[in-house]
């Protein structure tokens, strides 16, 4: 028999994996074609390399646009940053 939470994560694990894909390719090379970082990989460089980040709202607006907007567009979380 599978879980409740094997269900979650069967729904949410794909969904999450779209989401950190951060756009779609064709973004994604407009976007480094221009020499910049991505949005989470802004976050690691200015979070402590020991601190672990914890994003909140992974889904946030997912299916409420007609085009997909990854995270809704946002980042938001948690993560300790030092001076």
């Amino acid at each position: 028999m599978i879980g409740f939470t094997n269900i979650v994560l069967f729904w949410f694990s794909p969904n999450v994996l779209i989401m950190f894909s951060g756009g779609g390719e064709k973004a994604r090379a407009r976007h480094s074609a221009r020499g910049k970082l991505y949005a989470r990989d802004r976050i690691d460089t200015l979070i402590d390399p020991t601190s672990s980040f914890l994003e909140f709202s992974q889904l946030a607006g997912h299916k409420l646009y007609e085009d997909d907007v990854p995270a809704g567009g946002i980042i938001t979380g948690i993560g300790q940053v030092s001076g």
